[in-house]
């Protein structure tokens, strides 16, 4: 009994350690080497901007206490309408997630953009990374939204009993940021993908100017017809 009084504390207090940190490392936590199978895991067609999961580690992001930020480097060109990101559990990937946007301030997160709170569903890749299942997740925005460079994402699993580690990815700055540690450049950036709206990259016509095209033409045919007569 005493045995597992002492196991219980002892487990307590690193969690909390843990905890204050603000962050668990998936690797450090579990310390087996990665296995990425066939590497099969990638942004799907239609991403205007992404971070590819690169294999190497994962990163805790629970409730507003253990939040991250990566940042979107160059402006995607386009609005976006999904936003895909990966993440590996112990247990239950389906989770509740809070995904924002938000302007630069100075290289670090600022005001908020936008910000979604939704129920995903974790599709299995069939990868596993270190010795965990690894999920991509897919949020479809309620709008279009622009995003500028320099913008930050963020996505939380919230109210997270079990950890939900968000992967690392590349390219980018190689850095992320954290509402309790600052700036980390460790273990470099966080896999994400923005998939570009429908027609998101058109310009639309103003109706005033769909009109004066319209009589134009109209004007251009009369006059050939006048000619031919």
């Amino acid at each position: 009994m005493k045995n597992l009084l002492v196991c219980l504390v002892a487990f307590g207090l690193a969690y909390s350690l843990n905890a204050q940190n603000g962050y668990q490392i998936m690797s450090k936590e579990v310390g087996t080497t990665s296995n990425p199978g066939s590497r099969t895991i990638v942004c799907p067609s239609g991403s205007i901007y992404s971070h590819e999961v690169n294999y190497f580690n994962g990163i805790s992001s629970m409730d507003q206490h253990f939040k991250w930020w990566d940042q979107v480097e160059s402006a995607p060109g386009a609005p976006i309408s999904l936003v895909v990101f990966f993440g590996s559990v112990d247990t239950i990937p389906d989770r509740n997630f809070t995904i924002s946007f938000y302007h630069d301030n100075g290289g670090i997160p600022g005001t908020v953009i936008a910000s979604y709170t939704g129920f995903i569903i974790g599709v299995n890749t069939g990868e596993i990374l270190f010795d965990r299942e690894t999920f991509t997740y897919t949020y479809n925005l309620p709008v279009d939204l622009a995003l500028n460079a320099g913008d930050w994402v963020s996505v939380v699993a919230e109210n997270s009993i079990y950890p939900w580690y968000w992967l690392t990815g590349t390219p980018g700055d190689g850095c992320i940021y954290n509402n309790l540690v600052g700036t980390m450049c460790d273990i470099g950036d966080l896999a994400f993908c923005l998939i570009g709206a429908p027609g998101g990259s058109e310009v639309p016509v103003a109706p005033w100017a769909l009109a004066i095209g319209i009589a134009l033409i109209g004007a251009v045919v009369i006059l050939r017809y006048r000619r031919m007569q």
